[in-house]
């Protein structure tokens, strides 16, 4: 694909002079390579399959068991930075349980059931692939892991999974026991200390 005059590498292990790029009334964008006669040879790369901070309608959660990829939700680093930030969400295969991770460590799991309209939602386990996906109601148009790691619809208050009951010390609420840092000892501690400054020299009192 080009952005003006650059070229943008889709997938640099395939060549196909040969193809088209359709998006699709879903949001997804689909390159295909076609055939002499304009048949759809193969699917060379698709946006669905690279999530960002949206799970939309039709998207997967899961894991490609073939080729190892995972299809994982990831905040942005804030609200204006679009870079990759400190939560994922996976879905692990068992039915219904979703993962959210931080900065790579277990954080939360959560049944989708316990919030969620299941009927909307479709599973799939084969020899090939475990994800999950969900089809589209007149008033959700997507599910969003904010920078924050809440799991929500799109922009609303409404809240699928909330991680502010996550101390770290307790595993209520789907919450998981978090480990200290190896370098912290268990000494170790805050001390309110009184002080004066005198010549922009800091003294303790």
């Amino acid at each position: 694909m080009r952005n003006g005059g650059d070229p943008i590498p889709l997938n640099s292990n395939q060549t196909a002079p040969n193809s088209i790029a359709t998006l699709e009334n879903s949001g997804n964008l689909v390159v295909k390579e076609l055939s002499s006669n304009g048949s759809v040879k193969r699917v060379l790369w698709e946006s669905f399959d690279y999530p960002i901070d949206m799970l939309l309608p039709r998207m997967k959660l899961g894991k490609n068991l073939r080729t190892c990829k995972r299809w994982v939700v990831t905040s942005w680093l804030t609200d204006d930075v679009p870079r990759p930030g400190a939560f994922t969400l996976k879905y692990n295969g068992s039915r219904g349980l979703l993962v959210i991770g931080r900065r790579g460590d277990l954080y939360k799991t959560r049944e989708l059931s316990d919030t969620y309209d299941m009927n909307s939602i479709s599973y799939v386990s084969n020899q090939t692939k475990k994800f999950l996906n969900y089809s589209r109601k007149s008033h959700i148009f997507g599910l969003r892991l904010t920078p924050d790691g809440i799991f929500s619809y799109g922009n609303s208050s409404f809240t699928i999974i909330e991680i502010s009951l996550c101390y770290g010390y307790c595993m209520e609420y789907g919450c998981v026991e978090q480990r200290s840092p190896a370098c912290m000892s268990s000494r170790d501690r805050f001390e309110k200390l009184r002080g004066r400054f005198l010549d922009d020299i800091p003294y303790p009192t």
